[in-house]
């Protein structure tokens, strides 16, 4: 990895210097876009001309140009192309030490007329207008760009998604598009979709993307072909960035305090490995040598042997490794954070550039979670109440319903939690970009990203349900996320002016937890022994590698009718996946109710091949599911054609279907298991009508798939690495069926505004739903229900409070608000080992209503500043069965703010966010008959960060 960023930073030397030296030129530099006045989308081979007469260019396929050379002062510029009217802007102003950025539109005529002329000023502000993603697109889509990511106080992309309409995220990671939940999310890096590091998901959190990598984050809500047939719920497009328009560096740096983590001596940890502050294991927590030599690597499958020597060795190698099962504890350091980036361009030929962009960011950050309440008193097991803690959860009973016998409820299971999580998260980026031409662009992008959480938990409580009597535990863990991800790409003018754009991408997704150790005690007279549990002396090590290869060739071909453009296009790709996992279990055999620390016991102890006798003794053994051994591969080969149709001067439509062959195949450890072969065709049409260039209705109509997952269709019972609940597939699954209606009206009344509102229908077919199994209280397995309806109504507005009148702060606010309000109902069918407690319930994850609203204010002296609030309403986390209620998580209010401001030194500026302002307590609750119980709660803490940076 070292040698890799040497080889970078060489490469981006030479061009950095070309960038320099002409900036030290008596010329300057001016670069913009091109595109058409009523579409907004970029024109290719375009003259842009200076009024010297000697100094122009033609506009690349992206309409973008690059004026080298440019004499100092006021110049103009003349525009011109087949079928557009010649523009000349006066006025722009060039100098000697910076870049001039401009945009241009043209309007297209059919016949010859006079050029006309505008000044810069007046051309500057209709561009802005114009060039908005969202009033040109055929799709329904909401997109932030990266200068307004910089405004807010948003450290990843999963933080900037839950401000866009319709959109929510769980566990703060996983997104939910328009209530459905993160299985029906796709996401895509650059146009190409992405592999999980989840061992039980193929969504990918939105976590691991630092948001100063992103150029733009969308969110497209309506299905078109060019996309793949399992749209459900939405899709998510993040785009990093690609380079800027002259040779720049950034630095920063930043720290943050959060009022239940920092300067607290209560943070649990334990001692690691060398190279822990990067976020990756050195080898003090892999598997031993002797377990290797002995068992193979995790993916071998080879159980304990009965030869006694070697189980005495691969006791003898677990105690050696010194991971202790009890955490320590420290004082909370304030946690760190770094960032540098490194971009430009330089001329390439006679009318080609060269484009770069490095970054890379790293943060370091400590936090608590829980505690706040006492010791638990030895024999209080019927006075045990954690509703002081600052981290609890409770399993209650049927009867903690009824109004007969609610007031001398009691939960059965009652646990106070305390967390300490070390996260260390890093990612690079490297992107190439060569425009050969203007009609041909070739560009190479990298992105590598880190996150790893290290974390020490303990918990007490009273469990009385199957043990009667008060617990202590003790948890130690280590899971380290990589995304490693590579794309060549290119586009291309063509035969009679068609565009080709292909993609090559390669990608791999790894989570390694490795050495998971946990100890339960129990309270016999006024000590905690060591109780004799599955999870009491376990060592738990897994490890997953989902790889993804794809290629992609869309081609598009523009007419035009009655005097109007239209465009054909049609387009295949090819995307092959694997994906391994495997795990490994270990545990300790002893004697229980005679250890009072595990540690201790097992260092002065002796390893014996089995049937250990005495506190002095242990033996090592295994547990193995089926399902800890898998690999899987998953391949669809896709085509599809597309029509945008102008049918009359204001109505476009757009329609076309895709044809998806998918074949996926699960092999475990005993064998094959059941997979899908399918064949699905996804048909898409949607009307555009322009009452105006700023009122635009849209329609549209899709009917689309949703398969299951792998994990899904496994028939065996697995257990989950992230909560070691257990799953159980279901064979039977069927694919879902997703038909979706959409209308919108959009109004931009002036640059940067909007105003719109509009509703959606959408039916499943089959839907795939999580399912409580009524023969063991802590299983899961998935069902199709028989339906589900969902009917939902947007609103968004983003306007300038300069309408308000001349009042001179206004003029740099902006106000912005959108709501969504959904409707759900799936319909689930009970069978012999489901007996779910209410038939008819929305879906799991679908939040009944979602708020956003913000003032953002920005003036020409570099200050930025913003507020945003949050608000969702209560949703199904978990579906109950067996007579106990869904468990629903409840609102929370989440107020944000921060402020940008310069420090007088020419591109230095300080950046305060302050997250979570109210810090709303997050609440899961169970209600039936009138009665309220919490099921969960916890709080996370304010958060205030700063950060300097420095760009020259």
């Amino acid at each position: 990895m070292k040698s890799i960023r040497s080889l970078l930073l060489l490469a981006a030397l030479p061009l950095g210097l070309a960038s320099s030296v002409s900036a030290q030129d008596a010329t300057g530099r001016i670069i913009g876009r091109v595109v058409d006045a009523a579409s907004a989308e970029p024109l290719s081979g375009v003259q842009v001309i200076v009024d010297d007469g000697v100094t122009g260019t033609l506009t690349d396929l992206d309409g973008r140009f690059v004026l080298s050379g440019v004499p100092i002062g006021t110049v103009s510029l003349t525009a011109q192309s087949l079928g557009y009217g010649t523009k000349t802007v006066t006025d722009v102003q060039v100098s000697g030490d910076g870049v001039t950025n401009f945009n241009i539109t043209l309007e297209q005529t059919a016949v010859e007329l006079a050029g006309i002329t505008v000044t810069a000023i007046a051309e500057a502000g209709s561009a802005t207008a114009l060039l908005d993603e969202r009033r040109t697109s055929i799709a329904s889509v909401e997109a932030v760009g990266a200068q307004e990511i910089g405004r807010r106080p948003d450290g990843d992309a999963a933080q900037v998604a839950k401000r866009l309409t319709g959109v929510t995220v769980a566990d703060d990671k996983y997104v939910f598009i328009r209530g459905l939940g993160e299985r029906y999310s796709q996401t895509t890096l650059n146009g190409a979709s992405l592999p999980s590091p989840e061992p039980e998901r193929e969504v990918v959190p939105l976590d691991i993307f630092p948001s100063g990598f992103l150029e733009s984050l969308t969110t497209q809500k309506t299905y078109t072909p060019d996309l793949p047939a399992d749209f459900s719920g939405g899709s998510v497009k993040i785009e990093t960035k690609k380079f800027p328009d002259r040779f720049t560096v950034r630095v920063g740096v930043g720290s943050s305090w959060n009022s239940l983590s920092q300067f607290e001596d209560g943070f649990l940890n334990y001692a690691g490995g060398g190279r822990d502050f990067l976020g990756l294991d050195d080898g003090t927590r892999a598997q031993p040598d002797a377990i290797v030599d002995i068992l193979g690597d995790l993916r071998s499958g080879e159980r304990l042997p009965n030869d006694p020597a070697q189980r005495i060795a691969i006791g003898e190698a677990l105690r050696a490794t010194d991971l202790a099962f009890a955490p320590g504890s420290a004082s909370t350091p304030l946690p760190r954070s770094f960032s540098l980036s490194v971009g430009g361009r330089s001329d390439w030929r006679d009318d080609g550039e060269l484009g770069y962009f490095f970054a890379g960011t790293y943060s370091d950050n400590y936090t608590i979670r829980g505690g706040g309440c006492d010791e638990f008193e030895p024999g209080s097991i019927n006075q045990i109440d954690t509703s002081q803690c600052l981290d609890f959860e409770r399993k209650w009973r049927t009867s903690a319903f009824d109004p007969e016998t609610a007031d001398f409820a009691t939960p059965n299971v009652d646990y106070a939690f305390t967390t300490g999580v070390r996260n260390v998260s890093w990612g690079t980026v490297a992107n190439f970009t060569a425009n050969l031409s203007p009609s041909h662009q070739i560009g190479l992008q990298t992105t590598v990203n880190l996150s790893t959480d290290d974390e020490a938990r303990t918990y007490q409580g009273a469990n009385r349900e199957d043990i009667g009597g008060l617990l202590q535990s003790d948890r130690s863990r280590w899971v380290e996320r990589l995304l490693l991800w590579g794309q060549l790409a290119g586009e291309h003018a063509s035969i009679a002016d068609s565009r080709i754009e292909w993609r090559l991408t390669g990608s791999s997704a790894e989570r390694d937890e490795p050495f998971l150790r946990e100890a339960v005690y129990l309270e016999d007279d006024d000590q905690y022994l060591l109780l004799d549990l599955g999870e009491s002396g376990r060592y738990f090590s897994s490890n997953l590698v989902d790889e993804d290869f794809s290629a992609a060739l869309d081609w598009s071909f523009p007419f035009e009718f009655n005097r109007n453009d239209g465009q054909i296009k049609f387009g295949g790709q090819w995307r092959g996946r694997t994906r391994d996992f495997a795990a490994r279990r270990l545990f300790l055999e002893f004697q229980g109710a005679r250890i009072a620390d595990l540690d201790a016991a097992l260092q002065n102890g002796t390893i014996v091949a089995n049937s250990p006798s005495g506190a002095s003794e242990f033996a090592v053994d295994d547990l193995f599911d089926d399902g800890d051994i898998y690999d899987v591969d998953d391949d669809r080969i896709a085509g599809y054609a597309m029509i945008e149709f102008p049918a009359t001067d204001a109505l476009d439509i757009v329609a076309g279907a895709r044809i998806e062959d998918y074949t996926l195949a699960l092999a475990t450890r005993t064998g094959e298991a059941p997979g899908i072969e399918t064949t699905d065709v996804a048909p898409s049409l949607s009307l555009i009508y322009s009452f105006t260039e700023d009122l635009k209705l849209r329609a549209s109509g899709s009917r689309t798939i949703d398969r299951p997952e792998f994990r899904e269709l496994a028939p065996f019972q697995f257990t989950e690495a992230t909560s070691l609940r257990q799953l159980f597939g279901n064979p039977e699954l069927e694919p879902a069926t997703v038909t979706a209606g959409d209308l919108r009206l959009d109004f931009f009344p002036g640059a940067g505004e909007i105003l719109s509102i509009g509703g959606f229908y959408k039916q499943i077919e089959d839907p795939i739903e999580n399912v409580f199994i009524a023969a063991a209280s802590t299983a899961f397995s998935y069902q199709n229900a028989e339906k589900a309806d969902i009917v939902g109504i947007e609103a968004d507005a983003q306007i300038r409070l300069s309408r308000l009148g001349e009042i001179p702060v206004l003029e740099f606010v902006t106000a912005q608000a959108n709501y969504s309000w959904i409707d759900s109902e799936v319909e689930v069918i009970p069978t012999g080992s489901f007996d779910p407690t209410n038939t008819r319930r929305p879906l799991e994850g679908q939040a009944p209503y979602v708020v956003n609203t913000g003032l953002s204010y920005v003036d020409p002296l570099g200050i930025e500043a913003g507020v945003f609030f949050n608000r969702f309403g209560e949703r199904v986390d978990a579906a109950g069965g067996a007579g106990i209620p869904d468990i629903y998580e409840q609102p929370r209010n989440v107020l944000d703010a921060s402020l940008g401001f310069p420090l007088g030194i020419t591109g230095a500026r300080a950046k305060i966010s302050a997250s979570n302002l109210l810090d709303d307590p997050y609440v899961f609750e169970q209600s039936d008959n009138g009665i309220t119980r919490v099921q969960r709660q916890y709080t996370v803490g304010r958060t205030i960060s700063v950060g300097l940076s420095w760009e020259f």
